[in-house]
C-alpha cells in the first residue's frame, strides 16, 4: 500500500484533528462579533440615556420659568387688590348720595323674614305669612288645624267621613268636603291627604290591614276632590301611614279615636 509523501520523500501526518483548528478560527470571529456588537449598543445606551437627562433638564427650566412667572403675576394682582382695599376711589357727591339711596332702598325692599332669628321664631313667622295667604273659611277654621313651615294642616276624625273599618264615604261627610273643595279652588297649591287608624287589627272585610284601609280612605276622600269636585287630579297626593303616625296614645279609647283620622295639608308653594 503506498504512503502519503511530500515531495521532498517526507511521509505526511494524517490530517484528522485539522478541523478543530477551523472551529476554533470560527468561534473566535463570533466571540468578536459579540464583543463588537455589545460595545456598540452600550455607546448607543449611553447616547439615550444622555439626551433623556438633557430633555428632562430643559423641561425643568422651563417648568421653573412658568412658576416664576405665575408667582410674580399673582403677587402683583394681590398687591392691586391690596390697594385697591387701602385707597379706594373717591366718589363724587352726586355718587355716594345716589350709592346711599340705593342703600337705603334696597334696605326698605328687604323682606322681613330675611333678618337673621332663631329657627324656632322664623318658623313661626313663615307659619303666620302663610296662614294669612291661605286664609282658610271660617268653617274649615272650627276643624283642628295647625300651621307649620309646611303649610296649613287640617285634621278630620275617621268617623265625621267613614263608618267604622270602611272607606266609603258617608253622605253628611259631603258638606265639609265641598267647603274643602271650594277653599282649594281658590288656591293653586298642592294638597296632600294621609290617611291613620289606631292599631286594633281589623277584622274580616275588605282590607286585610289598617295600612290598607288607611290608603283606601285617603285615595277616596282625593277622588271625591277630582271625581265630584273637578278639581285637577296633579295636585293632589294620596298617603296611608296606617297606625304607624300616631297622634296619641292608642292605649285609651280617646286616643284610638284621635288616631282614627285623615290629615290634609295645603301645601306651601
Amino acid at each position: 500500500m503506498a504512503k502519503n509523501t511530500s515531495r521532498n520523500g517526507r511521509e505526511l501526518e494524517p490530517a484528522e484533528g485539522n478541523w478543530l483548528i477551523s472551529y476554533a478560527d470560527m468561534m473566535t470571529g463570533l466571540v468578536l462579533l459579540f464583543i463588537l456588537l455589545f460595545v456598540m449598543t452600550a455607546f448607543k445606551a449611553k447616547g439615550m440615556v444622555e439626551k433623556a437627562r438633557a430633555e428632562a433638564s430643559y423641561a425643568e427650566a422651563q417648568l421653573a420659568s412658568v412658576k416664576a412667572s405665575i408667582h410674580e403675576t399673582a403677587s402683583t394682582e394681590t398687591e392691586q387688590a391690596k390697594q385697591a382695599v387701602v385707597s379706594p376711589s373717591p366718589k363724587s357727591d352726586s355718587e355716594a348720595k345716589e350709592a346711599s339711596s340705593a342703600s337705603g332702598s334696597a334696605a326698605a325692599k328687604k323682606p322681613p323674614d330675611i333678618k337673621e332669628t332663631s329657627p324656632s321664631e322664623s318658623s313661626q313667622r313663615v307659619s303666620e305669612e302663610l296662614y294669612k295667604y291661605l286664609s282658610p273659611p271660617a268653617s274649615l277654621k272650627a276643624l283642628e288645624h295647625s300651621q307649620t313651615a309646611e303649610g296649613i294642616k287640617f285634621v278630620i276624625q275617621a268617623d265625621l267621613l267613614f263608618e267604622s273599618g270602611s272607606s266609603r264615604l258617608k253622605p253628611e261627610s259631603y258638606a265639609l268636603l265641598n267647603e274643602f273643595a271650594a277653599y282649594f279652588k281658590s288656591l293653586g297649591n298642592s294638597i296632600v291627604i294621609s290617611g291613620h287608624t289606631d292599631n286594633v287589627p281589623i277584622g274580616a272585610g275588605d282590607f286585610q290591614s289598617n295600612w290598607e284601609l288607611s290608603c283606601d280612605r285617603a285615595v277616596k276622600v282625593l277622588r271625591y276632590f277630582t271625581d265630584y269636585c273637578s278639581l285637577s287630579p296633579g295636585r293632589f297626593v294620596a298617603i296611608g301611614y296606617g297606625e304607624y303616625k300616631p297622634a296619641a296614645d292608642n292605649g285609651t279609647e280617646s286616643g284610638r279615636s284621635r288616631n282614627n283620622r285623615v290629615e290634609i295639608l295645603v301645601v306651601q308653594k
